[in-house]
C-alpha cells in the first residue's frame, strides 16, 4: 500500500548538499515526490511503500551529509498525490511555520 509523507526538517540544512543528498536517497527506494528549500529549513513531499519510507528516514538520519545537522523532524501523514518521480524544487522565499 503506497504512503504519502511530509518531512519538515529544521537545522544545519541549507547550502551544504542536503537537497541532493536527499534526491538520491529517494532514488534509493524509488520514492516519488519533491523536496525544497525555505526560510525554516528543508521540505520534502515523498510517496512509497510504508517501509521504504521507514528506510528513507532513517537513512536520512545517519547519513546526513558531513557539514548538515538535524535540529528538528515534522513528519505528518498526507493523502496521496500519485506522484511519478522524484525531483528538486526551486527555493520558497518567505516564511513557512514548521
Amino acid at each position: 500500500m503506497m504512503h504519502r509523507t511530509e518531512i519538515k526538517i529544521k537545522g544545519i540544512v541549507q547550502g551544504v548538499g542536503f537537497r541532493p543528498f536527499i534526491y538520491s536517497l529517494a532514488n534509493r527506494y524509488n520514492l516519488n515526490g519533491f523536496v525544497y528549500n525555505n526560510t525554516e529549513g528543508v521540505v520534502v513531499e515523498i510517496e512509497g511503500r510504508k517501509s521504504l519510507l521507514k528506510k528513507f528516514v532513517s537513512d536520512m538520519k545517519e547519513e546526513i551529509p558531513p557539514i548538515s545537522q538535524i535540529e528538528a523532524i515534522d513528519i505528518k501523514e498526507l493523502p496521496l498525490a500519485g506522484y511519478r518521480k522524484f525531483f528538486i524544487k526551486a527555493s520558497v522565499p518567505g516564511r513557512e511555520n514548521f
